[in-house]
C-alpha cells in the first residue's frame, strides 16, 4: 500500500513541478522533478554555509587555473544545462565535493598532493559527474519527496527550496552511495580523455590516497568516511581505462606544478 501511494505521489509531483526526463548518466535517463532552476537556487543557499564555515583561498591565479582545466571538462560534458563553478578551500584536507547546480570545489591539501593536470582534472571531471548524474539531486528527491510534495502543493516554493538546501548541505558531508561513487569515477575518466587528459592521472591520484592512507590518515577523513575503498575504484576504473586509446594525452606536469608552488609551507 504504501508503495502505491509513493508512486502516485510521485506522478502528482511530476505534473506539478513540470517533472522531465533527462539524460543523468552515458546511456541513461531519468525522471527528475526539482527543476534546473530549482537546482541551482539549492545549491547557491547551501554555499552560503559552505564558504561562512570554510576558508576560500584567495589566490585568483591559481583559482583561475583550476577553473580553466573544469571549463575544459565542462565543454565535454553531456549536461550543459547549467554552468559550473569551481573554488578551492583554504584547507590541509584531501577533499573535493559538489553541490547541486555545479558548484564544485576542491581542497588546497588535495591539490598540493598531486603532480599534474591529469589528476586536477581527474578529480574535478569526478565531481563534475556527480552533478551531471544528478546524484545530489535524487538523494534530495528520495529524502524529501513527502516535504516537497507538501510545499509544491501548497504552492510554497521559496520554502520546499529551503528544505532542500538544508538537507543538502547535510547531505555533502554524508557523502553519496558507492554506486554513485563509482559512477562518478566512469563518468570522470570519460570526461578527462574527452578533454584530452591522460586518464591515467585518476589512477595516479588513486596511488596517492592509499599512501597517505597509512601516513596521514587525518587529512582524508571526511573522504575515507564518505568513499568506496581506494583499491576497489582503482579495479573499477583499471578496467575501463584498458579500452581507451588516444593519443597524445594531456599531463601538463610543468604547469601544473609552477601553479601549485603558491601553496608550498601553506600546508
Amino acid at each position: 500500500m504504501l508503495k502505491k501511494y509513493l508512486l502516485f505521489f510521485i506522478l502528482i509531483l511530476c505534473q506539478i513541478s513540470g517533472c522531465a526526463t533527462v539524460q543523468t548518466g552515458l546511456d541513461r535517463q531519468e525522471n527528475i522533478f526539482i527543476t534546473t532552476p530549482q537546482e541551482v537556487a539549492i545549491g547557491e543557499k547551501v554555499i552560503q554555509q559552505i564558504e561562512k564555515e570554510n576558508k576560500i583561498l584567495n589566490n585568483p591565479v591559481l583559482t583561475g587555473y583550476v577553473n580553466k582545466v573544469g571549463q575544459k571538462l565542462a565543454e565535454v560534458c553531456f549536461r550543459r544545462d547549467i554552468d559550473y563553478h569551481f573554488k578551492i578551500i583554504d584547507s590541509e584536507m584531501i577533499n573535493a565535493f559538489a553541490l547541486p547546480g555545479g558548484f564544485i570545489y576542491v581542497y588546497g591539501g588535495a591539490l598540493a598532493a598531486m603532480d599534474n593536470e591529469a589528476q586536477l582534472a581527474a578529480v574535478l571531471a569526478h565531481e563534475m559527474g556527480h552533478v551531471a548524474a544528478r546524484h545530489g539531486v535524487k538523494q534530495l528527491q528520495k529524502a524529501q519527496i513527502y516535504g516537497a510534495l507538501s510545499s509544491i502543493l501548497l504552492k510554497d516554493e521559496k520554502k520546499a527550496i529551503a528544505e532542500l538546501s538544508n538537507m543538502a548541505a547535510n547531505l555533502v558531508f554524508l557523502g553519496y552511495s558507492r554506486e554513485a561513487e563509482f559512477e562518478a569515477d566512469k563518468l570522470g575518466v570519460h570526461f578527462a580523455v574527452q578533454a584530452g587528459y591522460d586518464p591515467k592521472g585518476m589512477l595516479e591520484f588513486f596511488d596517492k590516497l592509499k599512501q597517505k592512507e597509512k601516513k596521514e590518515p587525518g587529512k582524508l577523513e571526511v573522504l575515507l568516511r564518505t568513499h568506496p575503498s581506494t583499491s576497489e575504484r582503482i579495479g573499477k576504473i583499471e578496467s575501463q581505462i584498458t579500452v581507451i586509446e588516444k593519443q597524445d594525452l594531456i599531463r601538463n606536469e610543468a604547469e601544473f606544478k609552477a601553479m601549485i608552488k603558491r601553496l608550498e609551507e601553506r600546508y
